[in-house]
């Protein structure tokens, strides 16, 4: 799916709906708040994404082709398994790639943090920590104090283009986004 920009025909629309979305589904919560309830231990609550999300962002073009090789040359393989490569990949350079991604400064930057309003979608943020890290929104697991909360690790920019629409009409599908010739059939 395309993303949505302000150059959309719908975009005052969609950004409407995503906002009282924003608004319907999420308590707005200082995040030094849930910093103190936690006793500066938030960053023990930020789900990780997958180990996959991890190694492309700490793989890049030149470094994956000598894996490859690398790779080939002890499994003996021809061919290359995304899986079984994968999973190499993790025996092989697994501590190298954790360490890269808790360097990457994934941690919440804006002064609030979103709690989801009921269990059901805090399960539902928990069940799409790839997807929305994606996105680039991160999430705080749910913990006797709160339920899942998204954040913004970033400022400057508009959040509506960047990470709410993409939520709600890319992840969650609670926004129709129809096309002017989706309407014209």
């Amino acid at each position: 799916m395309k993303r949505i920009s302000y150059g959309h025909p719908e975009w005052d629309r969609i950004e409407k709906e995503a906002s009282n979305l924003v608004d319907m589904r999420f308590n707005h919560v200082s995040t030094q708040t849930v910093g103190k309830v936690m006793d500066g231990s938030l960053f023990e609550y930020i789900a990780a994404p997958s180990f996959v999300i991890k190694f492309h962002e700490w793989v890049d073009e030149y470094k994956l082709e000598e894996l490859e090789i690398e790779f080939k040359d002890e499994t003996e393989n021809v061919e290359i398994d995304e899986d079984e490569f994968l999973e190499w990949a993790q025996d092989n350079y697994g501590e190298p790639i954790e360490e890269f991604y808790y360097e990457s400064e994934h941690y919440p930057m804006w002064g609030t943090m979103f709690e989801a309003r009921d269990l059901s979608f805090s399960g539902l943020i928990e069940n799409h920590v790839d997807e929305l890290y994606e996105i680039g929104l991160g999430v705080v697991q749910s913990t006797d104090d709160y339920r899942a909360m998204l954040f913004v690790p970033g400022a400057g920019y508009d959040f509506y283009e960047a990470h709410w629409i993409p939520l709600f009409t890319e992840i969650f599908k609670w926004i129709n986004v129809t096309s002017q010739k989706d309407k014209e059939k």
